[in-house]
């Protein structure tokens, strides 16, 4: 492993992705992934949660988070929802942070729900 700035760098390394079906899917993804491990229509392929899991490099096999976990990284979490999520968020940030979401679909929605529900903890209401 290189060192850069005083921290490992467990880098290059791909993850595996998790296909989840769905009937308006697709049986072929081609040329994006040659195999889906699948007959069914695949309709996303996912490179989080907790499906993540290291595809080579050294850490083959570990799941993203707990490799982040190990390499410093502690505060990395997965939630099953939204509303988890904000929940956790709320109860771990500190000011001066910055939270970052990323994803698709109905992640737009974590950043005004986290929002309001800070605002309700710095309003007395937790």
């Amino acid at each position: 492993m290189n060192k850069h700035r005083g921290a490992e760098v467990c880098a290059p390394f791909r993850l595996a992705p998790w296909f989840s079906e769905r009937p308006w899917g697709r049986r072929d993804l081609r040329p994006w992934y040659d195999s889906t491990g699948t007959d069914a229509p695949v309709g996303e392929a996912w490179l989080t949660g907790p499906e993540s899991v290291i595809e080579t490099g050294a850490m083959k096999g570990e799941t993203l988070a707990a490799a982040v976990r190990e390499k410093g990284g502690g505060r990395v979490m997965y939630a099953a929802s939204m509303a988890e999520a904000v929940e956790r968020l709320v109860e771990d940030a500190r000011p001066g942070e910055m939270i970052l979401t990323l994803g698709a679909g109905s992640v737009s929605q974590a950043g005004p729900m986290l929002l309001d529900a800070l605002r309700s903890c710095a309003d007395g209401e937790r």
